[in-house]
């Protein structure tokens, strides 16, 4: 499907089936000339008071335009059309928002004879001008009387007559508006069009009410229909120069061609006066473009309390794991989004070429402001955007959001490569017994479901340089930060706030984690299957985490662990506690904890979510232990006897979960198991159970000497 004008109208207004939206916004992302005239195109139709901008300029008749939308003309006059209604920002609002509201109309439309009549007296040689100008006619008689097709001029201020009545009326709210539009001040010279000598971008032009017939002209040739002028803030412009080239011929849909480049002029915003650049207002924030898939890019709705998908938001659809050109800033708002480890997610930012990639496991968000990007945890690789040209002299800047902290990363060649991790760091103060399920009771619905976010929680930034140069601002600072390869630069946002000291130090390469190497390769096809599992039970409606938990007692342990990893991701503690209670692989177990782990130490009120929830499980002896178990045991309590037997008498109980929960932290405080393994026969735990027990009694009856 070829990229015109007229299919770019279409994609716009979700007009086309999902294959060939794809396959068009795969064709915008790869043009930048169709991306920008995208944008064109949504800001004229925002524009107010576009119609006066330009009245000097020749217009496009009615019919021809209607025939066009209507794809009946031939190509030589669609090529023809096309360049007019480029050449000009009105008629292009005007016939862009004519196609949107010929979309709304899908149900088909019975007109009165009456109107049709009305209609076709518009034309009194009932054929058009561009029939009439392309030797069309229907009928010889109507060719012979037909006058030639002229393009509309600006109305003549002459034309008009105002009965007195109206002007005494007018004139009462004149005086009222005088202080209000400086534009009603305008002499009568002024009023049959604005010129470009005395109408600067961005005035108001006050144009003449009535209608008059235009002078009949023959229809342009070719070689005198204006071409696109070399404007980058305009690329679709024409000018009325005699002198440009004629047009390639014409082919049945030609795909739009972007304009040569030209020197860059100074960022103005959008209806700013010329020459009054130093008080131009500061330029809109960037669009932030997805490369992901729809489906696993997990939303939370704090205003709803509920958690959804990419998929489920209207205009979602469209972001695919190819390039494409859809801006999500106004689809994502003021909420926060995530991705589940195992997969990927790219981040791209119009007008900058960096490119933010994250391996899974984290949640952002696109704030308000200067900011391209808030992370609240996760890790991403910041690299150079290989699809769009290294910009000579302006190196791509990144404005990272951390708490409350702005930091700038300016990548400084295209081999620059810097690896950002933020994780939360502290463990709030434990709540009481007796207050754990007061402080879920007295939560509303919307807070039960985002409460578990660590938004006032420590967070730990590190940033490492893996290869290049790169200058790491903050907005408290007066010198930036050059970085080089190998350094590390971290600091401490305390509960979700203002940052701490910064510390500079080296990363061996031995040191490198593993996530830092990883490569945008394809997936092994092994885990391309779990991930297409997966995918498949998200397409439904619904919550996430209530889709995929049936995933977490298939057969194949790694298609449990995909769904823990969502469930992980939502910090959904009900659903995570409910996994833990049931019979399931070990391993998904292990994620299961952590999950929970992380839940608890974010949040004070994810702790009390969680003890409350054991509390209607197990005793209150075992729920408060347990919930000591999740939060993690320190070394002080593993040199305690009471402790380490309490430990070993659980790994001889019938309960799988204290099992699971208690040799998960005996082997992370000693790193060793024993070979014990909780879902194991009786026989074989009892004689782990023997090995541990000699293991602490050489201790001096603790876990740790």
């Amino acid at each position: 499907m070829r990229l015109t004008l007229r299919t770019l109208l279409a994609y716009m207004d979700d007009r086309l089936p999902p294959e060939k939206a794809r396959e068009i916004g795969i064709k915008i992302a790869q043009s930048p000339f169709a991306g920008e005239l995208l944008e064109r195109i949504r800001d004229v139709k925002r524009r107010r008071r576009i119609a006066t901008a330009a009245a000097d300029k020749p217009g496009v008749d009615a019919n021809l335009v209607a025939e066009y939308l209507d794809d009946q003309l031939s190509a030589d006059l669609v090529q023809r059309i096309e360049q007019k209604i480029l050449a000009s920002d009105p008629l292009l609002a005007e016939v862009a928002s004519a196609h949107e509201l010929l979309g709304l109309l899908r149900d088909p439309i019975e007109l009165e004879p009456g109107l049709k009549d009305r209609l076709y007296a518009l034309d009194p040689t009932g054929v058009t001008d561009v029939v009439r100008a392309s030797g069309r006619s229907t009928s010889p008689e109507s060719a012979s009387a037909s006058v030639p097709w002229q393009p509309e001029n600006a109305r003549s201020a002459q034309s008009r007559h105002w009965p007195a009545v109206t002007i005494a009326g007018l004139t009462i709210i004149w005086l009222l508006s005088l202080a209000t539009d400086s534009s009603l001040l305008r002499g009568p010279a002024d009023l049959s069009g604005p010129s470009a000598e005395t109408v600067q971008p961005g005035e108001v032009a006050v144009v003449a009410a009535e209608k008059v017939e235009p002078p009949a002209a023959a229809i342009p040739a070719e070689s005198e229909v204006p071409a696109a002028a070399d404007s980058p803030s305009d690329p679709t412009t024409a000018t009325d120069s005699p002198t440009q080239p004629a047009p390639e011929p014409a082919v049945a849909e030609r795909p739009i061609q972007p304009p040569a480049p030209a020197a860059e002029p100074p960022a103005m915003a959008p209806d700013a006066p010329a020459g009054d650049a130093d008080l131009a207002l500061p330029a809109a924030p960037r669009n932030l473009l997805l490369q992901a898939e729809n489906r696993i890019v997990l939303v939370a709705d704090e205003q709803r309390g509920q958690w959804t998908n990419l998929l489920q938001i209207r205009g979602g659809d469209a972001v695919v794991p190819a390039l494409n050109a859809v801006n999500c800033r106004p689809l994502l708002g003021k909420n926060w989004f995530g991705i589940p480890a195992t997969f990927e997610m790219g981040i791209r930012s119009t007008g900058q070429v960096w490119k933010a990639v994250t391996s899974g496991g984290g949640l952002f968000r696109i704030p308000e402001g200067s900011s391209d990007l808030q992370i609240l945890s996760g890790q991403l690789i910041l690299t150079t955007d290989e699809a769009q040209a290294w910009p000579e002299g302006q190196p791509p800047a990144l404005s990272l959001q951390t708490g409350t902290e702005q930091v700038s990363i300016t990548l400084l060649s295209d081999q620059t490569r810097v690896a950002v991790e933020v994780r939360p760091a502290a463990t709030p103060q434990v709540p009481t017994a007796d207050n754990n399920a007061d402080a879920v009771e007295n939560q509303q619905p919307a807070e039960r479901a985002s409460f578990l976010l660590p938004l006032d929680s420590d967070l730990t930034v590190r940033l490492t340089l893996l290869e290049g140069s790169a200058v790491v601002g903050f907005s408290d600072a007066n010198e930036p930060l050059r970085l080089e390869s190998s350094e590390t630069l971290s600091w401490l946002i305390v509960e979700g706030g203002e940052r701490s000291q910064l510390e500079r130090g080296t990363l061996a390469p031995a040191a490198i984690p593993a996530w830092m190497l990883r490569s945008e390769s394809k997936p092994i096809p092994e885990v391309q299957a779990v991930q297409d599992r997966v995918l498949d039970v998200l397409s439904a409606a619904g919550i996430p985490g209530e889709l995929v938990q049936p995933l977490l007692t298939d057969r194949n342990p790694q298609v449990g662990l995909a769904a823990a990893e969502v469930l992980c991701l939502m910090a959904d503690t009900n659903l995570l506690l409910t996994a833990l209670f049931e019979v399931l692989d070990e391993s998904v177990h292990r994620r299961i904890i952590e999950g929970l782990r992380g839940a608890v130490t974010a949040s004070a009120a994810g702790r009390a979510s969680v003890a409350a929830s054991l509390e209607t499980r197990l005793s209150m002896a075992d729920a408060a232990f347990a919930l000591q178990m999740i939060g993690g045991l320190n070394e002080t309590e593993a040199r305690d006897r009471l402790i380490t037997g309490r430990l070993l008498q659980y790994l001889q109980g019938d309960s799988l979960t204290l099992r699971t929960l208690a040799i998960y932290e005996m082997e992370r405080l000693t790193g060793g198991r024993q070979n014990y393994f909780p879902n194991a026969e009786a026989s074989r735990r009892r004689d782990a159970v023997n090995r541990w027990q000699r293991a602490i009694e050489r201790n001096g009856g603790t876990l740790l000497p």
